[in-house]
């Protein structure tokens, strides 16, 4: 009897141990299918493929429990061969606004904020000036990025210190204009993460980068990571910056990219890679205990709880601010990215595996999208990857976009998808009678024929009378006319220019002012110069619209004597025509409110 009980425990014992091995070995297994150990193997060689092109990476794998894997590779510095290693900082970029969606669901937690109040009850009074909409914005609208706001680009980006704003002057210089009614339209905005920051400080009673230092990194141990907008809450940090050199995806260098983002919760966080792995790391805390970020355990399964949905599908789009993204498995988390850098992290709240990347190249996509299909597969293995079989016809425009005041001329970025964008998840629906496509990050709005038409024919006209002027002024005016006034000379005659050509030329003079001081305006805006660098040029589009008037009124007063023959008639028409549509065009893109900008 003895020995039967001895033979079963002994076989229970070895059933248990492959039970608990099996078991093991499935634990070790990434949401891709991807054993724990190959992962960083097959990371190493996406890095030897790419090696042309790399500048800097870094990243780190991890679960609920353990780091898996943490590597990096290439040149914080190429020219200088200074390589990436465990002191070297990067760019947060947009990843920072989980910073902000934490700090949010920390005074939520405490009873300090309701995500489904009017923020106006948490800001002073009369703060916010453009609200357009009787539906009240709420942070939950702020975290969805559907208050409704338009984009922004004057003074998001600045290279002198001098010109650096507190957070709440800064809100208020560059508050845009509420183009959608609140919860109606996903449209990105920076300038409502950083309002969101700004009622982090106003309900605490300190500074947004003070509150977060005491209240997420230190709690964390980051003390290699800097929040505030000049990086001066981390001396360490700065000094590590300001060695970053940063490249193209391409792997050119791009000198001097480092630029003080005023409204820095949505985009300045620069710190380590093992900084940037706790943070992520504290997101997936273990089944049986609290998140080190809150008090409750409940309060992170609450923030990583959906708030947002792709149309009638039940498939999350956001939780909380943190992005759904579909690989093989549904994950979530954030993107970022600045002047220089890239980072990227995302986690899968189920399995708690996640992951972090940081590079010094701006809108680099190998290793902070692509890779990620190592660690949660492709998204052709995902339940939805069927979901859409045809592209969607017509054109679109990102709601992400300028619709009102004088740089609403950005708003001309028109998109008509192609049957190769359906590798990513999207849906295409009607909500509140705005037919849409609904993408991770934003919505892409169908036009209406009047809305795209006119803008086509209108750039169209703008661009071929620039074209225009430019050819009668260097042929007619550089070439036919000094060879024509020679020829005269020669035969004794003296032949004064007429009335049309000296009007022609001058109309063309004006529309070609006109297309430099746009191509001016254009290279000032991208290249982040503040906004009181370019405000004149809005003062010129509006002279020059006045002109604009005065030469046509000029020409059709004196129609009946001005013109010697049908040819220069034709010609005064011709550029009378192209005259009115930069007229127009300056109408219907506002260029001229200067005071709007």
């Amino acid at each position: 009897m003895k020995k039967i009980v001895s033979v079963g425990l002994i076989w229970t014992l070895l059933f248990s141990m492959s039970v608990s091995v099996f078991g093991q070995e499935l634990i070790n297994i990434l949401p891709s299918g991807i054993s724990y150990d190959e992962v960083g193997t097959s990371i190493e060689n996406i890095v030897l493929e790419n090696e042309a092109t790399t500048a800097g990476v870094a990243v780190a794998i991890f679960d609920r429990n353990r780091v898996i894997y943490e590597n990096s590779f290439g040149y914080a510095d190429v020219e200088n061969q200074l390589k990436v290693d465990s002191q070297t900082v990067f760019d947060w970029g947009s990843s920072s606004k989980l910073l902000v969606w934490v700090s949010v669901m920390q005074l939520w937690e405490q009873g300090k904020i309701n995500l489904n109040q009017d923020i106006r009850t948490y800001l002073p009074e009369g703060f916010l000036h453009n609200i357009d909409y009787e539906e009240p914005v709420t942070m939950k609208h702020l975290m969805n990025h559907t208050a409704g706001f338009q984009e922004i680009v004057s003074d998001l980006f600045l290279k002198d210190k001098k010109n650096v704003l507190s957070l709440g002057d800064a809100l208020k210089k560059c508050e845009p204009e509420q183009i959608y009614e609140p919860g109606t339209v996903t449209a990105y905005s920076n300038w409502g993460v950083a309002l969101a920051g700004y009622i982090v400080e106003s309900i605490s009673g300190i500074p947004y980068d003070q509150y977060v230092r005491e209240n997420i990194f230190e709690p964390l141990g980051m003390r290699h990571t800097a929040i505030s907008v000049d990086l001066s809450d981390n001396e360490r940090v700065s000094k590590e910056r300001d060695k970053l050199q940063s490249y193209t995806k391409e792997g050119k260098l791009l000198p001097d990219s480092f630029y003080y983002i005023q409204l820095y919760p949505a985009g300045s966080c620069v710190g380590t890679l093992d900084d940037f792995r706790k943070f992520a790391q504290a997101l997936v805390s273990t089944d049986n205990e609290k998140s080190e970020l809150f008090d409750k355990k409940t309060t992170l399964e609450q923030m990583l709880s959906p708030t947002a949905y792709y149309g009638d599908t039940g498939i999350p789009s956001n939780y909380h601010g943190f992005w759904g993204i579909e690989y093989s498995i549904s994950v979530l988390g954030h993107g970022g990215n600045t002047a220089g850098c890239s980072s990227n992290l995302m986690i899968d709240k189920n399995s708690g595996v996640g992951i972090v990347v940081m590079t010094n190249q701006q809108n680099e996509s190998i290793y902070n999208w692509d890779m990620l299909n190592l660690i949660f597969g492709s998204f052709k293995d995902s339940q939805y990857a069927d979901y859409n079989t045809s592209a969607p016809k017509g054109f679109f425009r990102t709601a992400r976009t300028i619709t009102k005041g004088p740089l609403s001329i950005y708003s001309v970025s028109i998109h008509n998808m192609e049957e190769d964008e359906l590798d990513s998840f999207w849906i295409y629906t009607e909500e509140n009678g705005i037919e849409k496509q609904i993408n991770p990050y934003g919505d892409m709005l169908k036009l209406k024929p009047s809305e795209y038409i006119p803008m086509i024919i209108l750039v169209i006209f703008s661009a071929s009378g620039i074209i225009y002027s430019l050819i009668i002024l260097v042929v007619g005016g550089l070439i036919i006319t000094p060879v024509s006034n020679m020829i005269n000379k020669k035969r004794g005659r003296t032949i004064a220019p007429s009335a049309t050509r000296k009007w022609n030329y001058l109309a063309c003079g004006l529309q070609l002012i006109w297309g430099i001081n746009i191509a001016m305006l254009y290279y000032q805006v991208t290249k982040y110069a503040p906004s009181e660098h370019y405000t004149w040029q809005f003062v010129v589009n509006g002279i020059i619209a006045i002109a604009i008037i005065v030469m046509i009124a000029f020409l059709i007063a004196k129609r009946k004597t001005i013109f010697y023959s049908k040819k220069e008639k034709a010609r005064c028409i011709t550029t009378s025509i192209f005259l009115f549509m930069a007229l127009l065009a300056i109408q219907y893109w506002h260029m001229y409110e200067f005071w709007a900008l």
